[in-house]
């Protein structure tokens, strides 16, 4: 008998539970009573006063309308939008208006950077440029408490974010204009590198719990990509960006080429914005030679020379990175939230049509040993959307905002994987052979949001003052279609192939089988947050959401509290708490829903499978606190920041030895993040921006899920310190040099890799751009990446137990390590040169 244990598969049916329709009447009751307050509130509120023109002076009876971002945007007068844009917009700017931006994601509201309740970091279109980003996960390697993993295949980065170590899926949000993009099958932002940089206006980076706002996958915090729509005059305008990189190898086909472009048209009274991104490479193959189990000579090893007519077998180490995205908006009208900001309060409306298409195919890169995986099969995600949003003002103190969203979040059916396996039976005869697997997934969902923003009143409790809420549901209806096919298997015996016939004889778990599973889910929320302004100076907000996930079977409840304090014009201090939320993803569901002993695959009567049946019970959510406390200083010229984060889990989603999650008792993260910001004028218009973080983990612990005695160990693959830091030198307005440096600390590994430690290692990067180099609107930038060609590594995926021992794949072919390579090497110094036309 031959046997070697395979993950199992499998899904199971369930209907919509009695406590989704509870929900849903909920719903409409909650919205009901809060339109009623808001036809009392509106009938008692001011009438709008017309705006006075720049040079009148306010008069003396007039009401207070100075700046107060705690208002949402679409609230603020004229004078107001103007006054913040222009401090915003200003060329060099100052570093209060860098620091203290204008940000909607910490909220889903526009507010103030230094008085939201969160941290944000935001990225402009121009900071993007000047470090040379060519795509957007880039941006990753330059954000503080974040340990970077890139393997650049199938798990293409990992973000382990203020030391949250997952298998599968990402603990923050990735959206764009407000629309996540996680995946449904694994709640991973794969598709983050495809998203067009040419259409990006900023990105916002939000740090700390964001479940009370999103729901549920927001632990660590959000990313929200803001594109470019405004577009104040009419006409057409371009923006196409080409890109080709030389790594070390100087061969045509191992270069890497990226076209980048958008157009944007406005008319009298509508948007037409288009965009598109495609991408033509492979990942460095010189890298290869770093790290023992990715040498070409394992890819082209005689073992897998019985099955060389097999595509993507026998051809040394290459994993191929290509990525196709493309998004068509249609804008009507103008509203603040659609990106105008000349839109007077309780005028506005804005309709928006959009259709966007993410894909991204890579193969399987550095992750897994090359005597038992190929690199070149591709593997492709899929991410598509079709939306229609509402935006209006509905009166002076309310606005809505709905939208209707139908996405498809699917792996592929053409991906697959080449594993060569060694079975030995019980009288020493051994096959080998090679099992090829397509996993596709088609997921798909409606989603539909109704978000609204109020302004309850100013003057309630003392002068001055004043409260704002946001409220709002969402409903989501997801069907997962799951197909898992080992659809080939090539073995030999003695050297011999195996027969169709003769592999039907021997008893193989890894035997030719189909899975094909659905699952039907139902998930909604309702939310409610409320933001109050003391004296201008003092801000509170509180918030809390109910979500319900079918497929766990579990209603949850998330809070948040937050105070700013505005004690002077430098001096602001937050105090912050909230709660979050991690589901176990469709992936990790799957994994657990059957009996690992169990050769066959039950199947229901239906002959379909759901999550929820087979696996309620097993996973639990995930849920989290967080308590941060952080003082930030702000002049015209620097700005410092000291904060320090406490994170306590319960439930929390756990890899165990045998690369399966489980519910841990607890795990807790503790650390600190420093910043500081400097502006230095030089001459005439020359400046200098610096900027540099320090990380620090002072303990980052959990249960250790392969032990029974409940004891903690650390989480592994965290640097305990991190530095990053960079500077533009701005010579002329058109001539700009950047340099990015990082340096990460040695980072104990996992239990399950035999290698205990990963180096420290520091790496520099430099770009030099220069605008309007011919005539007005070309660019031209020349970028290098790794530019001491360092060597190093990151930490290996899962268990990571490959180890880097010769003697591991014996004489005979055997294999005896781990699925999972203990180190993942990185690129050396690699070239990048980018032509921009803007128009």
């Amino acid at each position: 008998m031959l046997h070697r244990s395979r993950r199992p598969t499998s899904f199971l049916h369930h209907a919509v539970p009695s406590q989704f329709e509870c929900l849903g009447k909920a719903v409409w009751l909650f919205v009901g009573v809060c339109l009623l307050w808001v036809q009392a509130a509106d009938a008692q509120s001011q009438p709008e006063l017309p705006s006075l023109p720049d040079t009148a002076p306010s008069l003396p009876n007039d009401p207070p309308v100075g700046f107060t971002a705690d208002r949402p945007r679409e609230l603020w007068s004229q004078q107001e939008q103007d006054a913040f844009h222009d401090t915003s917009d200003e060329e060099g700017g100052s570093m209060t208006a860098i620091i203290d931006a204008e940000i909607v994601s910490a909220s889903n509201r526009a507010e103030s950077s230094l008085t939201a309740p969160a941290w944000i970091i935001s990225l402009t279109r121009q900071d993007l440029l000047d470090r040379g980003y060519v795509e957007l996960t880039e941006l990753l390697d330059d954000l503080p408490s974040m340990d970077i993993i890139r393997s650049f295949g199938l798990n293409y980065v990992k973000s382990y974010w203020r030391g949250y170590r997952s298998a599968n899926g990402s603990p923050f949000l990735l959206m764009v204009d407000g629309v996540i993009l996680n995946s449904l099958w694994d709640n991973d932002i794969t598709v983050m590198g495809v998203i067009p940089l040419s259409l990006i206006d900023h990105v916002e980076v939000v740090y700390g719990p964001a479940s009370a706002v999103y729901g549920p996958n927001a632990a660590m915090g959000v990313i929200n990509v803001i594109t470019n729509r405004s577009g104040q005059e009419r006409g057409l305008h371009t923006d196409v960006r080409l890109t080709l990189a030389s790594p070390h190898s100087t061969r045509l086909r191992n270069q890497t080429k990226i076209a980048d472009t958008s157009v944007r048209y406005r008319g009298e009274d509508y948007r037409v914005i288009g965009s598109a991104r495609f991408e033509f490479g492979v990942l460095d193959p010189t890298i290869a030679t770093n790290f023992e189990w990715t040498k070409n000579k394992y890819y082209r090893s005689p073992h897998w020379g019985r099955f060389g007519r097999l595509h993507g077998v026998g051809e040394g180490f290459r994993s191929p990175d290509e990525k196709q995205g493309a998004a068509l908006r249609l804008l009507f009208g103008e509203h603040a939230a659609c990106g105008d900001r000349n839109v007077k309060p309780g005028q506005g409306s804005c309709a928006e049509l959009a259709v966007e298409h993410y894909q991204q195919t890579t193969g399987h890169g550095t992750e897994q040993p090359a005597p038992i995986v190929q690199t070149r099969p591709g593997w492709t995600y899929v991410e598509q959307n079709a939306y229609i949003r509402y935006v209006r003002d509905l009166t002076h103190v309310l606005y809505t905002d709905s939208r209707l969203r139908f996405r498809v979040s699917s792996i592929d059916k053409s991906s697959q994987r080449l594993v060569y396996d060694y079975l030995e039976a019980d009288d020493g005869t051994g096959v080998q052979l090679v099992a090829g697997s397509r996993l596709g997934t088609a997921g798909s969902a409606w989603v539909l949001t109704q978000d609204f923003g109020l302004d309850a009143g100013q003057n309630l409790l003392t002068p001055g003052d004043q409260l704002t809420l946001n409220f709002g549901g969402k409903y989501s209806r997801i069907n997962i279609d799951h197909d898992l096919i080992h659809s080939d298997l090539f073995a030999t015996l003695n050297g011999k192939r195996l027969s169709p016939s003769e592999l039907e004889s021997l008893d193989l778990r890894a035997a030719p089988r189909a899975v094909d599973s659905t699952s039907y889910i139902d998930a909604g929320g309702l939310y409610l947050l409320g933001f109050y302004s003391l004296f201008a100076k003092h801000h509170l907000s509180a918030g809390l959401r109910l979500d319900y996930a079918q497929h766990i079977g579990e209603m949850l409840l998330t809070v948040r509290a937050g105070y700013v304090g505005r004690f002077s014009k430098a001096l602001t201090l937050k105090v912050l708490y909230g709660q979050a939320v991690q589901e176990p993803t469709m992936n990790e569901l799957l994994s657990v829903s059957e009996d690992p002993s169990e050769d066959t695959v039950a199947t229901s009567t239906s002959g379909q499978h759901c999550v929820a049946d087979c696996a309620r019970g097993k996973l639990s959510a995930e849920r989290s606190q967080t308590l941060e406390v952080s003082l930030n200083w702000t002049t015209e010229q620097l700005a410092l920041r000291v904060g320090g984060y406490w994170v306590n889990y319960h439930n929390a989603l756990v890899t165990d030895s045998l690369n399966y999650v489980t519910n841990a008792d607890t795990r807790n993260v503790l650390g600190t993040d420093l910043s500081a910001h400097a502006l230095v004028p030089l001459w005439n218009k020359a400046q200098l921006a610096l900027w540099a973080y320090y990380s620090t983990l002072f303990k980052a612990k959990q249960t250790d899920v392969d032990s029974a005695d409940g004891s903690l160990v650390p989480i592994g693959d965290l640097a305990q310190h991190k530095v990053l830091g960079g500077c533009t030198l701005r010579l002329t307005e058109d001539v700009a040099v950047t340099a990015l440096g990082r340096l990460i600390g040695t980072r104990d590994t996992v239990q399950s890799n035999p290698l205990e430690m990963v180096d420290a290692y520091g790496t520099l990067d430099a770009n030099l751009r220069i605008s309007n180099l011919l005539f007005r609107g070309l660019a031209l930038a020349l970028r290098v990446t790794n530019l001491l060609d360092t060597t190093y590594y990151h930490p290996g995926l899962l268990d990571a137990s490959s180890g880097d021992d010769p003697s591991t794949f014996t004489a005979d072919y055997q294999w005896t390590g781990g699925e999972y390579n203990s180190l993942l090497p990185q690129p050396g110094r690699e070239v990048y040169i980018t032509l921009g036309i803007s128009q």
